[in-house]
């Protein structure tokens, strides 16, 4: 008996069409390659040429490992991919994984690429500190050496070097993940991002057009094309018609079964059914572009003062007007140092002038308690905030980090809606 070729698994992403919730009819395979094509071909069209690299001495070096690492960040999916299946709320929720796919990424040649992508999906101050002193005190085998000394000197001259690409490593990952979940209907995956830098918006009238702010890519780049294609596979009926009917608590054993027998049903269709060739006939291409007109002005911070709060009476105090003149003043300072009595309104007189300015905002909080409370605070302002006539059909976004969990809210005309546009990120994050 001559038994089926066993296939490694190829798979970049799933795609669950069907929306929240739901066991859907076919579940969507995007091809491995053609998402890290899609991650490689963002990071060559990054504005390397943007003023953040002005003191860059080997800005080639730079892109090519930064490439390096867009090619290999992804090489060990195949040896991780499975499916889970969890009880939420008494209805069988799917989830895909690829645990600890980043540590078998390999580069022999450029250890820096290496370190790039196996700290893709981690961008963390403690990682990149420790990382970055790794790749300055590489292992003095003969054949690093080289290396070694090279790297030493790029982080002495220019410590966020290795930071620099793995956030850009990164965003072009997300990015790229983003616009696939949302051309495909997997909004679920698209609005969990939370760590996004950029929002993303698909055209009302074109699905296959989206555009992306801030525009990070090459100023002569004004719009740029992505393949997506994927391998559709039927859900298993009956399992599909067993876990929608399923009404009960969470209980493990049936979660473990349902797992086993989808990822067996994944696994006969790989080795038996599916047709690689396939995505020749399901190919898409989408076309990303800048925004026509990124940029806002800026609003008058008196304004913000007299309309925002509940209080419409409300006026900067005697402190709140000082720092309000010192951060968008014509005498503005660099640094500045505030020190004031709890409830004088600390919380507004930062607030309010990066509202009216349009810039980002950091908070570093020194408890979670304290995070809930000025969430809620901010939230209440930011409602009202994107409520104004100035910032209609604009979009602003609050994203709240513990340090264990974060999430992304965003405001436009006045109430919380899906992500479209960030022109103001207000960051707030425990210490």
């Amino acid at each position: 008996m001559i038994q089926a070729k066993k296939r490694q698994f190829i798979f970049g992403r799933v795609f669950f069409p069907d929306g929240k919730n739901k066991i859907p009819k076919n579940l969507l395979f995007q091809p491995l390659g053609n998402h890290v094509a899609n991650v490689t071909k963002l990071v060559s069209l990054w504005n390397w040429q943007s003023p953040e690299f002005v003191n860059i001495a080997d800005l080639d070096a730079a892109k090519k490992r930064t490439l390096r690492a867009a090619k290999i960040h992804d090489m060990g999916k195949p040896q991780k991919f499975k499916f889970k299946v969890e009880v939420k709320n008494n209805k069988p929720k799917l989830i895909y994984s690829f645990s600890g796919h980043r540590f078998l990424a390999e580069d022999k040649h450029e250890p820096w690429a290496e370190y790039l992508a196996k700290g893709h999906h981690d961008f963390s101050i403690h990682d990149i500190a420790r990382d970055s002193y790794k790749l300055k005190t590489l292992a003095q085998s003969n054949n690093l050496l080289g290396k070694a000394s090279q790297y030493r000197e790029i982080l002495e001259a220019d410590p966020l070097a290795y930071a620099r690409e793995l956030y850009i490593l990164e965003m072009c990952d997300q990015i790229e993940a983003e616009i696939a979940c949302r051309f495909y209907d997997d909004d679920e995956q698209a609005e969990s991002r939370a760590f996004m830098d950029f929002n993303i918006v698909q055209d009302p009238q074109n699905n296959y057009k989206f555009s992306l702010e801030p525009w990070v890519f090459g100023d002569d780049v004004s719009e740029i094309s992505l393949p997506l294609t994927t391998w559709s596979m039927p859900f298993p009926k009956d399992l599909k018609q067993e876990m929608e009917s399923y009404q009960g608590d969470r209980l493990k054993d049936k979660e473990t079964d349902w797992a086993k027998r989808l990822n067996k049903a994944v696994k006969d269709w790989w080795n038996n059914n599916c047709d690689i060739n396939s995505t020749r006939n399901n190919k898409h291409i989408i076309i990303l572009k800048r925004l026509v007109n990124e940029k806002l002005g800026a609003i008058d911070c008196n304004t913000l003062y007299l309309k925002i709060p509940e209080d419409k009476s409300f006026t900067p105090n005697e402190m709140q007007q000082a720092v309000m003149d010192n951060i968008i003043g014509e005498d503005k300072y660099p640094a500045l140092l505030l020190k004031a009595p709890t409830g004088s309104g600390k919380t507004e007189a930062i607030l309010f002038p990066a509202l009216a300015n349009r810039n980002r905002l950091f908070l570093v909080l020194p408890t979670r308690s304290l995070i809930e409370d000025q969430s809620e605070r901010i939230d209440k302002y930011l409602t009202r905030f994107s409520a104004l006539e100035e910032n209609q059909d604009r979009q602003f976004s609050l994203v709240i980090d513990t340090g264990s969990v974060m999430t992304r809210k965003l405001y436009g005309n006045g109430e919380n809606f899906k992500p479209k546009i960030t022109l103001v990120a207000i960051y707030i994050k425990a210490m």
